[in-house]
């Protein structure tokens, strides 16, 4: 029988990876003002869905992807749904190309997260303007595609501490 503790621990353990995702939806409400007027809000969740479903997608399973993706667009008042599709799209098509990544150089999880950061910036481009009848203002879009590129690796640094030190390794 497992002590209370050490139970809650796993439970706090197992479930880091969601909360880490749900905290980073409501961190990208937050505004990044640019050069020209432009505010970008860097595709946080999507980088944090990426990283996690390569490495420990058993703590990132789809309900929670679903329902942090549509928390998301409950806060920002986005297009309701949207989120949550593309987030387990990623989810989907990472999943299966997982094997290419673990154990790769950090490069070409960079470059496996720059096609799926473009696909899904093009997919919502696409969403987004269809859905509000006018195309939505390129330089905003390619801002937010370098904003979220280049914010990446930090992002991975702090997954990957994280992920050595709190989270029992796979087995």
């Amino acid at each position: 029988m497992m002590l209370p503790l050490a139970r809650l621990g796993l439970i706090i353990r197992g479930t880091t990876p969601a909360t880490i995702t749900l905290a980073l939806a409501v961190i990208s409400i937050i505004p990044i003002s640019m050069p020209n007027g432009l505010v970008v809000y860097p595709h946080l969740t999507l980088m944090s869905v990426f990283y996690w479903t390569i490495y420990r997608p058993d703590l990132m399973p789809p309900l929670a992807i679903f329902a942090i993706g549509l928390t998301q667009d409950l806060l920002t008042g986005g297009h309701l749904g949207l989120t949550p599709f593309l987030l387990l799209g990623v989810y989907a098509s990472v999943l299966t190309q997982r094997r290419a990544f673990v154990g790769k150089p950090f490069v070409l999880t960079w470059t496996g997260f720059l096609i799926v950061l473009s696909v899904t910036s093009a997919l919502t481009w696409f969403i987004v303007s269809i859905l509000s009848w006018r195309l939505l203002p390129l330089p905003q879009i390619a801002a937010q595609f370098v904003t979220s590129l280049l914010l990446f690796p930090l992002l991975v640094w702090f997954f990957v501490r994280t992920h050595r030190r709190i989270l029992p390794p796979t087995t």
